[in-house]
């Protein structure tokens, strides 16, 4: 079968862009967007980036508590973005993006951490991606000393095994 971005199956889907090189690739790898419609003419999906502004940025896991304690009955976090984020739309090659939803289920290695350094390395399942914040929810297991817990990381903290 065709990969799911030629079949058009991203359109209208959470999708991380992944492995854009150059200065392009430092602001755009691992910011999660939806593809809105594929270029025909450019060959490349323009895709609506959700971009923090300065008051919003947290540390890469900060939302650890968070996950667990703030949850609407849809399992999605509380708290409303309006006016704390903007958006940019960007055309990124079809090979350069990835479902967002492609690591649910799988196992993952945390990578990168800043605010929660401690954790990188820990493997965990990462059980869902939360779209309001553009981020995995990972459930990480007791591990020697350290405790059982779930974090919120960003898509290029969490690298699949």
């Amino acid at each position: 079968s065709l990969p799911m971005w030629k079949e058009g199956g991203c359109v209208g889907k959470k999708v991380v862009v992944s492995g854009v090189a150059g200065a392009a690739g430092e602001d755009l790898n691992g910011k999660v967007g939806t593809a809105r419609r594929l270029d025909p003419a450019k060959g490349k999906f323009e895709v609506e980036i959700l971009e923090e502004t300065e008051e919003t940025k947290e540390d890469d896991a900060s939302l650890a508590n968070e996950a667990n304690d703030a949850k609407d009955p849809k399992g999605d976090p509380k708290g409303d973005p309006k006016g704390k984020t903007k958006t940019r739309t960007v055309l990124v090659p079809p090979k350069r993006l990835e479902l967002a939803e492609k690591l649910v289920g799988a196992q993952v290695k945390l990578r990168g951490l800043k605010a929660r350094a401690d954790l990188n390395g820990r493997i965990g399942t990462c059980v869902k991606f939360v779209a309001s914040r553009g981020r995995y929810e990972v459930s990480l297991g007791a591990d020697g000393g350290a405790p059982a817990e779930t974090v919120c990381v960003r898509p290029f903290n969490a690298q699949a095994l």
